[in-house]
């Protein structure tokens, strides 16, 4: 359950971000800003959930590995985030 709803989340940060992003094009070309935003976050929904379900239909099995890449794979802030985590803190 803790990863269905890690999935969610993230699913509706990609609707987000992707939404953020179309507003400004839309508003270039006339079309309403909520138009520009649903088209633009259901199609990057719809592009991370088919690739979970491609991976989750070769072996009936989401790793962490698997989801990762449908959510972007190792892209520079993935791996500047696994960097910080794997850093020790530093003592003041």
């Amino acid at each position: 359950m803790k990863t269905f709803l890690s999935l969610i989340g993230r699913v509706a940060a990609v609707f987000g971000s992707s939404a953020l992003a179309a507003v400004a094009g839309g508003a270039v070309f006339g079309v309403e800003l909520w138009k520009s935003a649903a088209i633009a976050g259901v199609m990057a929904a719809a592009k991370v959930t088919e690739s979970l379900l491609k991976s989750y239909a070769d072996d009936g099995v989401l790793d962490k590995e698997e989801i990762s890449q449908a959510f972007g794979g190792n892209n520079s802030m993935t791996t500047a985030k696994k960097a910080r985590r794997k850093a020790p803190a530093e003592q003041v």
